[in-house]
């Protein structure tokens, strides 16, 4: 992949990431949110977010090494449990706040990887 592909992929990630930041804050926020998925399904839904998210930062920011990009969307990720103590009215969610950093160093850890496989594909 050329630098200018790298750049345009870059900024459409950026983009993205912003997007998917928003929109997990808006959703989220909701009270019911939080019974969409129940048991497992919950963690998994925790897990996966957040690795996508970590994904998508990874991207727009390809300079900045993988456990740094985990530990930004884990503290966004923190950030929005502390979020949802307002917006629900509970208690600090840790175990969610746990998973979704594991989600997002997972995340951060799959990208270079992933960056590999499209960069590869000239």
């Amino acid at each position: 992949m050329n630098k200018k592909s790298q750049h345009s992929l870059s900024i459409v990630a950026g983009i993205a990431a912003v997007v998917l930041t928003l929109a997990l804050f808006a959703v989220g926020g909701r009270p019911n949110a939080g019974q969409a998925f129940q048991g497992m399904y919950h963690w998994l839904a925790h897990l996966g977010i957040y690795w996508l998210i970590a994904v998508v930062y990874g991207f727009a920011l390809p300079r900045l090494a993988w456990p740094l990009v985990g530990l930004i969307v884990a503290g966004i990720g923190a950030t929005h449990e502390f979020y949802e103590i307002t917006a629900h009215h509970h208690e600090m969610e840790y175990a969610d706040a746990g998973i979704n950093a594991l989600g997002a160093f997972l995340g951060a850890l799959a990208r270079p990887s992933l960056s590999r496989q499209v960069t590869n594909r000239d």
